[in-house]
């Protein structure tokens, strides 16, 4: 009876101590081909207590051996990238990962960016002009299994509800004919030589050259083949016409 005498003060000091639960941290891979707002993600999550970024690619081939290598929770993914874009990055990732979560953060915030995106295995599509603390609500809210939009996003979509019931929808589409030309725009050939290729006139094709311009809102040519390079989905959007 000595032995319980002496070890029950110790038991009971034991069983007053208050249990230390150390929290498992969500951690996050970081694709973006900007250095400077990399590392601001970086030092910004890594502030917070509740998450740590254990790598940084700024390409889409860098992030899948970055995957392999760390296989972290979350990916923060740009669509702009060096060499592989987002969208390719995150259906292959998927592939080989489905169970690792993938958060497009990109200033594309066209409808169809958001489609390509999700289909290719994102669940969560974030603008970059978001607060701090919207991004952090999302890597946890995805961390849990579930799916989150940026407020901007939802927007987006839902002005793409809201004009697929319009009647001009088919006016803010390129159609066939100005999507091959765009096409073309894109690899930076001249009227004279979009014409001979197509088989048309110089002038149809400076009509639909202004044509592309308005609808796409550019400002110009020049502006008009640096906007195909960086939105290379908005050639998919085409009516019927």
């Amino acid at each position: 009876m000595e032995i319980f005498r002496i070890l029950a003060p110790k038991a009971i000091v034991q069983i007053l101590k208050p249990i230390q639960y150390t929290m498992k941290k969500i951690t996050i891979l970081l694709v973006e081909d900007h250095h400077l707002i990399r590392r601001a993600l970086a030092y910004f999550l890594n502030e917070d207590s509740r998450f740590e970024v254990i790598a940084e690619a700024s390409g889409g081939e860098e992030a899948f051996e970055k995957v392999a290598l760390y296989q972290p929770d979350v990916i923060l993914m740009d669509i702009s990238l060096i060499g592989m874009n987002g969208i390719e990055a995150t259906a292959k990732i998927n592939k080989a990962f489905p169970e690792i979560k993938i958060i497009a953060m990109t200033m594309h915030k066209e409808a169809h960016c958001v489609d390509h995106m999700m289909r290719a295995g994102a669940v969560g599509y974030l603008n970059k002009n978001i607060s701090l603390e919207e991004l952090l609500e999302s890597i946890i809210v995805i961390n849990n299994g579930g799916k989150f939009l940026s407020a901007e996003i939802r927007d987006t979509l839902l002005d793409r509800i809201l004009d697929i019931k319009s009647p001009e929808t088919g006016s803010k589409r390129l159609s066939k004919r100005e999507a091959e030309i765009a096409r073309h725009i894109k690899e930076g050939k001249r009227t004279k030589q979009i014409a001979s290729d197509l088989g048309i006139s110089v002038r149809t094709v400076e009509v639909h050259r202004y044509n592309i311009i308005r609808k796409l809102k550019a400002e110009n040519s020049i502006s008009l083949v640096s906007y195909l390079h960086q939105n290379p989905y908005v050639l998919e959007r085409v009516s019927i016409v």
